[in-house]
């Protein structure tokens, strides 16, 4: 069995609460959800992705970031 989760990012005026679904959904369909799918998923800390604080990269890394072009800077091709 695969569990896939997408995420992705709305403006709060276009948006509505994850939970409405759960008030306003078939009861029937949140019954059997077991206890185990409310315990976080370990995640590597090579996985997670740069958030805020920089201070667990590497110095090669934050060299890398520095070193790439704004978006204005870059050349689109034909």
């Amino acid at each position: 069995m695969c569990n896939l989760y997408i995420m992705y990012y709305m403006e709060a005026t276009h948006a509505s609460s994850y939970m409405t679904c759960v008030r306003t959904g078939d009861p029937a369909l949140f019954r059997h959800i077991p206890e185990i799918a409310n315990i976080p998923v370990p995640v590597s800390p090579d996985m997670v992705m740069g958030h805020g604080s920089h201070k667990h990269m590497k110095e090669h890394e934050e060299r890398n970031i520095q070193q790439q072009p704004k978006r204005e800077e870059e050349q689109v091709m034909d």
